[in-house]
């Protein structure tokens, strides 16, 4: 899952700064985005959420049908057999 978090930076032409940057309290249920090294911990894939994915997804791309589709790519892994191993 961190790889694909990655290509979607990438393929977005965002550093994990601009990704940082473009977080709004919006994103975040707690209204607090998350600091820099937690930022980093989570595209490494450790204490990743749902709301972290999102705000990554949104952050990378403006168009609809491709968040539609990111977000349908990762949700099959989020919801499967490794759900009991992240939390």
């Amino acid at each position: 899952m961190a790889r694909l978090l990655r290509s979607w930076l990438d393929k977005a032409s965002c550093s994990v700064p601009t990704l940082i940057d473009r977080f709004t309290s919006e994103h975040f249920s707690d209204a607090e985005p998350p600091r820099r090294t937690a930022t980093y911990e989570h595209l490494a894939g450790r204490g990743l959420t749902w709301e972290f994915i999102e705000a990554v997804v949104d952050v990378t791309t403006d168009d609809a049908a491709v968040q539609e589709r990111r977000l349908a790519e990762v949700r099959a892994p989020w919801n499967g057999p490794l759900l009991s191993w992240r939390r």
